[in-house]
């Protein structure tokens, strides 16, 4: 008996340990880059590209704070924050990754999926940002960043991990740093 107690209860454990790992988010929420000398610096929107920092890039001409919405189809879909801002792209803009690259590629916000990028795929695990690719089902986080000027940084994705000499590898997850 004491067997099968301890059965149940280990298949009542997996079961209810992957409905927590399969539980998406479902209302809006911003990001924050954590790495070496990028202590929680939120993530934004410059004329179609992902930066991290406080200060905007200069020559950029669209700049806004935004949030991320989860979508049915595992896109993570952005709003402006800041009132009276028109995306580069019209249609609604969802946070994109070049995954087969063998560089370091931009982070970056579109309309569609197409041959070079994927904009389904993301996932929360916990307050982390993931991506879980559609062919493998391999779960990976390979965002980096690199400096483009004093505080800031533009957010890249770097499949295969390569050294550049100037991009640190960062977290992005939801939650804020503690003030």
């Amino acid at each position: 008996m004491k067997f099968i107690s301890s059965l149940l209860f280990l298949f009542g454990g997996l079961t209810a340990s992957a409905a927590v790992i399969e539980k998406r988010a479902t209302s809006s929420f911003h990001l924050y880059a954590y790495g070496t000398g990028i202590g929680g610096l939120p993530i934004y929107y410059s004329d179609g590209n992902a930066f991290v920092g406080n200060k905007i890039p200069s020559g950029s001409t669209v700049n806004t704070n935004i949030t991320f919405a989860p979508s049915s189809s595992s896109e993570w879909i952005i709003t402006p924050t800041t009132a009276n801002v028109t995306l580069t792209n019209s249609k609604s803009s969802a946070l994109f990754i070049n995954p087969s690259s063998k560089a370091l590629t931009n982070v970056g916000f579109t309309a569609s999926d197409s041959s070079t990028v994927a904009t389904r795929g993301f996932l929360a695990f916990g307050n982390w940002a993931m991506w879980k690719s559609p062919d493998t089902s391999q779960i990976s986080s390979s965002f980096y960043a690199t400096p483009v000027s004093d505080g800031i940084w533009q957010l890249k994705w770097n499949a295969d991990e390569m050294d550049d000499g100037s991009s640190v590898g960062v977290a992005i997850r939801k939650m804020a740093p503690s003030s």
